[in-house]
């Protein structure tokens, strides 16, 4: 992984510019309005799911709790991928107007626990439903060790970057600041932005950037576009045994 000094040098020295020896935060240099560049650059590449920036989100289910932190570098679930591993059953992702119609229409049955993301007091939450009546995890045996299971949801990070000493960060301040996503990837698509900012032609490589994106995505394995509403689960025949929910 390169660092943001090292971005910002390879990519001056492609577009026949100084390569600068260092970078401010919030100078006027060339390397400060660079490392700006960098920023929006690596903002705009973690809206995407790069398999650097995917995380597992465990938590546990407590007594009358509706909802639970997310973690400090959140930034997107990726839906269809909620377990409640202490029952063995998929979480279903419900969209504002089902939430209601669950929380506020007539009483109904469910099988599978609810979550959605909302807001409480300007933070974001990841919300259960129905609100647990009883504290809930299991345990089970990973590698010889007895291990605390309880819900847990994949999401993306926001943190893009981390300091030299391995903290993440959701943009780079210091020049020695690394970046966590493929050097090729943040190269191409700093490239095209500094061009542009510089009132140059940058048409062939903002093209270049985006098919390298893609191409990298597709190489991972991960869709390039994530549902972003409620996920069909692909469990035809899910391995559970549904009773006394009324079937007969």
């Amino acid at each position: 992984m390169a660092t943001a000094l090292e971005v910002i040098q390879n990519v001056a020295l492609e577009i026949n510019l100084p390569r600068p020896s260092a970078v401010t935060d919030g100078g006027q240099d060339l390397a400060g309005r660079a490392l700006q560049l960098l920023k929006t650059a690596g903002r705009r590449l973690a809206k995407k799911p790069w398999p650097e920036l995917i995380y597992e989100h465990e938590f546990f289910l407590k007594k009358n709790q509706p909802y639970y932190d997310l973690p400090d570098d959140y930034g997107y679930l990726i839906q269809g991928t909620g377990w409640d591993r202490v029952e063995s059953r998929p979480l279903t992702p419900l969209n504002p107007q089902q939430w209601q119609e669950w929380k506020s229409g007539l009483v109904q049955a469910e099988v599978w626990k609810q979550y959605r993301v909302k807001a409480v007091d300007g933070q974001r939450k990841l919300y259960i439903n129905p609100t647990p009546s009883t504290s809930s995890c299991t345990f089970e045996c990973v590698d010889g060790k007895k291990v605390k299971v309880g819900l847990v949801v994949e999401y993306v990070s926001k943190y893009w970057c981390e300091s030299s000493a391995g903290a993440g960060k959701a943009v780079p301040t210091l020049g020695t600041d690394v970046i966590r996503l493929p050097d090729d990837l943040i190269e191409a698509e700093l490239k095209w932005r500094w061009l542009r900012s510089l009132s140059r032609p940058y048409a062939d490589e903002k093209i270049e950037a985006e098919s390298l994106a893609s191409q990298l995505i597709a190489q991972a394995g991960i869709p390039e576009t994530l549902d972003a509403g409620l996920t069909t689960r692909g469990l035809s025949h899910p391995n559970i045994p549904e009773t006394n929910v009324g079937l007969s």
